[in-house]
C-alpha cells in the first residue's frame, strides 16, 4: 500500500511538471564557405580605381546536431558571428579602410566599415558583434531554419585576387524534448 501511494504521488508530480523543464538546450556551430571569388580577373592597365565583389550562400540550421529537433525548435540565440577571408594574403601594408555589407534574406543589411585587409589577411576572422544582425539571424533561423546571406564589398585594385569567404555563427538552441 505504501509503494502504491508513492507511485501515485510520483505520477501526480510528473503530470503537473512544467513542460519547459523537459526542453532540451544545446549548442552547435553553423558555417558556410563561399565559392571562389575572383576580383580583377582582367586588369585594364592598372587603371581600375576600385573593385567590388559579391557572394551568396545559405546558412542552414539542418546539421547532425540539430536534425532530429528541427520540428521542435522553440528558440535560437546566435552568438559569436565571424567572417574570414580564406586565401587572401596580406596586401603589403595596406592600411586603407574598406567596407563590406552583409544582407540577410534580401531584407536586413548590415555594413562593416573601417577595417583593412591586412587585419583579416591569412584567414584571421573578423568578429561581428552587432546585436541587430545577431537578433535577425536568430529569428530567421528559428522561423525558416535557414537564412540566405549575401556578402559584398570592395577590395584594393591593381592585382588579381582569388579568395573565399567563410561565415560562421555559434547558436544556442532550445527545443522540445523528443
Amino acid at each position: 500500500m505504501k509503494n502504491l501511494f508513492i507511485l501515485l504521488m510520483l505520477a501526480l508530480s510528473l503530470a503537473s511538471c512544467d513542460k519547459d523543464l523537459l526542453d532540451v538546450d544545446f549548442s552547435t556551430e553553423l558555417s558556410q564557405t563561399s565559392d571562389e571569388i575572383v576580383v580583377n580577373e582582367t586588369l585594364l592597365h592598372n587603371k581600375i580605381t576600385g573593385s567590388t565583389y559579391e557572394t551568396e550562400f545559405d546558412l542552414d540550421l539542418s546539421n547532425p546536431d540539430t536534425q532530429k529537433y528541427l520540428d521542435r525548435i522553440k528558440e535560437v540565440e546566435t552568438k559569436d558571428v565571424k567572417m574570414a577571408y580564406i586565401g587572401l594574403q596580406s596586401l603589403a601594408g595596406n592600411t586603407q579602410n574598406y567596407f563590406l555589407e552583409i544582407t540577410l534574406n534580401n531584407q536586413f543589411r548590415y555594413e562593416i566599415s573601417g577595417f583593412n585587409f591586412d587585419q583579416v589577411a591569412g584567414g584571421n576572422p573578423l568578429s561581428i558583434n552587432n546585436a541587430g544582425l545577431m537578433e535577425k539571424l536568430s529569428s530567421e533561423l528559428e522561423n525558416q531554419k535557414k537564412v540566405h546571406i549575401k556578402i559584398s564589398g570592395n577590395i584594393p585594385s591593381g592585382q588579381l585576387y582569388r579568395f573565399k569567404i567563410q561565415f560562421s555563427a555559434k547558436v544556442n538552441i532550445t527545443a522540445k524534448a523528443l
